[in-house]
């Protein structure tokens, strides 16, 4: 075996542990329902801002979502609302939700990537930004992992 392909054995290994996200500590904020989100929301509030747009894609079945709090660690952006949905047509009524129920209050995203294709939706809000992925592209990209070092946490419905 040459050292080129030695080097690349070890890079597809390393490559293959790493899809797997890390377990996290993270903890776990209350989901609220879509009426209640909207009623509650203070747009001059990041932290109502982040619960409605949490609630506004849980409205269309969005699974899996978790805020990635960047304040600390990036200037992109102050927080990361990521989620996920099974299908297109899914991914794109998340992302309708959200950005018509924000709309309501006056927000409009200031730019918008990857409705078209609606693999990987980016909402961009400024101080939050919003991705809905399909669940091989959140697999491929895993934020969760790239952005490890910033404190996340986990939405989920009140039982």
């Amino acid at each position: 075996m040459t050292e080129k392909e030695s080097l690349k054995d070890l890079l597809n290994q390393e490559a293959a542990t790493e899809t797997v996200a890390p377990n996290r500590d993270m903890e776990t904020r209350e989901l609220l329902e879509e009426e209640a989100a909207a009623a509650a929301l203070d747009t001059d509030n990041l932290d109502e801002l982040i619960k409605a747009a949490a609630a506004f894609g849980w409205a269309k079945k969005a699974r899996d979502i978790v805020g990635i709090d960047l304040r600390e660690v990036s200037s992109v952006a102050d927080y990361f609302l990521i989620m996920s949905g099974s299908n297109k047509p899914q991914l794109k009524a998340i992302s309708d939700n959200i950005e018509e129920k924000l709309a309501e209050q006056g927000l409009c995203p200031l730019r918008i990537e990857g409705y078209r294709e609606a693999e990987w939706i980016l909402l961009d809000y400024g101080s939050l930004v919003v991705h809905i992925f399909a669940d091989e592209q959140r697999d491929y990209y895993n934020l969760e992992r790239l952005w490890g070092d910033a404190p996340a946490y986990k939405f989920e419905p009140v039982q």
